[in-house]
């Protein structure tokens, strides 16, 4: 029996992916990696939207199809629709868009967390309301994409949205750049000692990323493991500056900022990823690190071990103690370091953007069957 090919039912269609900028994390792989295998099947075009400081520093060499700006925050919609083209289609990577909706449609939404909602203490009144509001414009779309079943869940309990109206696609992982490389090629390339171990983490240092926990644990193991080392690949904040001052450790702490050469190689050289979020929608980093070879340990906290499954240990992300001792337990014990890299491995065999694109296909065949 021959595959239906929901791509012939939007052959005529003009489809726009709407993202945000500049094209500088997480998300944008996202919405970079989903476009690349969306548009030799589709006529689809990205329109990345932002404010007109910011777009100037856009890279042009990136798949960007249009670049449209605001100047005035108080008429950013106006100003945006007023040269955003129409599309038989739009897609919302992000819901900081999301109030268009009210003007364009068919429309879907891609919701990745609900972390302020979540976790109110952590964040400002204002970004509380912002985040609320920008999900209640998302509920408006005729379909919302959710990256974990954890996402959606979410979304069902916190803001009462129907769940049928909630479709769930995982991430993919690029398996050309995230793969198993030899450890002491990729220090070498990146000059890491050969030496050290490498405990390795990537993301902000936002209140969410539980990076302040990390520290005072990583502390706590370097008196354990004398050769231990901590690389941080990501934005700084002062809290953890000062922290990591006060305890004395910056010659074992290395923050590398943001990294777009050799980024991947990072996984390949550490003998350990470790993850401490509070919450996550995904957790795209323990992806790439499974991927990559590189054994994981995890918060147990939102998708993570929904992702991950098997092929990542896992520690309650509020328990210091329990993050230290699960992390040395790793340390120091190299075959179930080895097994759980082989977990990963088969486990990140499962996750690509090509599945996610055929997915995310399906999804538009069936908004624009029921919309026109």
């Amino acid at each position: 029996m021959s595959r239906y090919n929901f791509s012939e039912e939007l052959k005529n269609l003009k489809i726009g992916i709407i993202r945000r900028s500049p094209p500088d994390s997480t998300g944008e792989t996202f919405s970079s990696e989903l476009f690349f295998h969306l548009k030799d099947r589709l006529d689809v075009e990205q329109v990345i939207c932002g404010w007109d400081r910011r777009c100037r520093e856009i890279d042009r060499k990136r798949p960007a199809s249009i670049v449209i700006t605001y100047r005035n925050k108080r008429l950013r919609d106006r100003q945006l629709l007023s040269q955003m083209p129409h599309y038989d289609l739009y897609h919302f990577h992000f819901p900081v868009f999301a109030s268009l909706i009210k003007y364009r449609r068919p429309a879907i939404v891609t919701v990745h967390d609900l972390i302020p909602l979540r976790f109110p203490h952590l964040y400002s009144r204002t970004r509380r309301k912002l985040t609320k509001k920008r999900l209640i414009y998302s509920s408006r779309a005729d379909c919302i994409i959710a990256v974990s079943q954890s996402t959606k869940e979410d979304l069902v309990q916190l803001l009462n949205i129907n769940p049928e109206k909630i479709t769930v696609i995982y991430h993919g992982v690029n398996h050309k750049i995230y793969q198993p490389r030899a450890k002491d090629q990729a220090r070498k390339a990146l000059g890491l000692s050969q030496e050290k171990r490498i405990l390795l983490n990537m993301g902000t240092e936002s209140l969410n990323k539980n990076i302040e926990r990390l520290i005072r644990a990583f502390y706590r193991l370097t008196k354990r493991f004398t050769d231990l080392i901590l690389i941080r690949v990501g934005s700084t904040s002062e809290s953890v500056t000062h922290l990591i001052n006060e305890l004395k450790i910056g010659d074992k702490v290395l923050r590398k900022g943001f990294i777009e050469r050799h980024f991947n190689l990072y996984y390949n050289a550490a003998d350990l990823y470790i993850c401490p979020e509070i919450l996550g929608g995904f957790g795209l980093p323990n992806l790439e690190a499974m991927a990559s070879g590189c054994p994981v340990i995890s918060s147990d906290a939102g998708s993570f071990p929904e992702v991950a499954r098997d092929a990542g240990l896992f520690f309650n992300p509020w328990d210091e103690e329990d993050i230290f001792e699960k992390t040395a337990l790793l340390l120091e014990n190299s075959k179930l370091r080895g097994e759980y890299a082989q977990k990963g491995l088969k486990r990140a065999k499962l996750f690509s953007w090509k599945k996610a694109a055929e997915e995310t296909i399906k999804v538009y065949a069936q908004v624009v069957r029921e919309y026109y």
